[in-house]
C-alpha cells in the first residue's frame, strides 16, 4: 500500500541509483498481482479434488505441485499478464527517481528531461516507445500462456 514514489529514495540510499534501484521499484509493483492471482488460483482448486488425493494418500507438498500448482496456472498467468503491463509503469516511474543522468538514461530519465525542457516532440516519443515496450511485454506474455496452455485449458483453444 506505500506508494513506488515513496520506496524510491530508500531504494536510492540503499543500492545507489541506477538499474538495480530501478529493477526493483519494478518488482516491487509487479510482484502483488502476481501473488494475489496465484493464491486466488490455489484457493479455488475444488476441495473434492484435494480430497481425493488426501484418499489416495498424497502428501502435502504432492497435493501442492500435482494438483494446486497446476490448477492455478491459468490465474499464474493473469497475474503474469497484469505484472507484464505495471512492471513497464515501475521502471519508467522509478526511473524518474532512481535513474541516472548520462549516454545510456532510460525512458522515465527522457521523460523527465523533456518534460522539464519543454521538448514536445520527445517527450511524446518517450510516452510512446515507453506504451509500445509495455505492449510488447505483455504480448511476450500472452504468448507464454498460449504456449504453457493450449493443449489443455480451455482459455487458450481457438474456437
Amino acid at each position: 500500500t506505500v506508494p513506488l514514489v515513496a520506496i524510491a529514495p530508500m531504494l536510492v540510499i540503499w543500492l545507489h541509483a541506477g538499474v538495480q534501484a530501478v529493477a526493483v521499484c519494478a518488482f516491487i509493483v509487479s510482484l502483488f498481482p502476481v501473488i494475489t492471482n496465484t493464491l486466488s488460483g490455489i484457493r479455488s482448486i475444488p476441495h473434492p479434488q484435494v480430497e481425493l488425493f488426501w484418499l489416495y494418500g498424497a502428501r502435502p507438498w504432492a497435493v501442492l505441485t500435482k494438483l494446486k500448482l497446476p490448477g492455478a496456472v491459468p490465474s499464474i498467468m493473469a497475474g503474469l499478464r497484469i505484472a507484464a503491463g505495471i512492471a513497464v509503469i515501475g521502471a519508467v516511474v522509478g526511473e524518474f527517481v532512481a535513474g541516472e543522468l548520462g549516454a545510456e538514461r532510460g525512458l522515465g530519465i527522457v521523460v523527465v528531461v523533456a518534460a522539464k525542457q519543454g521538448e514536445l516532440p520527445m517527450l511524446f516519443a518517450a510516452v510512446a516507445l515507453a506504451s509500445v515496450l509495455g505492449i510488447a511485454v505483455v504480448g511476450a506474455v500472452n504468448v507464454a500462456a498460449y504456449f504453457l496452455m493450449y493443449r489443455w485449458h480451455v482459455s487458450e483453444r481457438p474456437d
